[in-house]
């Protein structure tokens, strides 16, 4: 089983200084009507995948994701920066 990154507050001030590096994502329209956090349906939504294949690459740690309780999530910035800049 893959070890799951718990998220502490310094992620979010990292997302803070990521924000002021990225290009506008939203202002390019990419991720319009979506939330700062991206659970497995947005994702699946987003990336055309099953829900199932976003799961697994959650949890194999192919995207960004954090796991809260039994559900995944990636910050929208992150997508944004993977999406863009293809780390």
């Amino acid at each position: 089983m893959a070890a799951v990154r718990e998220i502490a507050f310094t992620d979010v001030d990292a997302l803070d200084v990521l924000a002021d590096d990225m290009p506008d994502a939203d202002a390019a329209g990419m991720f319009e009507g979506y939330g700062d956090m991206l659970g497995v349906d947005d994702l699946s939504a987003i990336l055309h995948l099953a829900k199932k294949t976003v799961q697994r690459q959650c949890a194999r740690g192919d995207l960004p994701a954090v796991k809260i309780g039994r559900h995944w999530y990636v910050a929208k910035l992150r997508l944004a920066r993977l999406m863009l800049e293809g780390e």
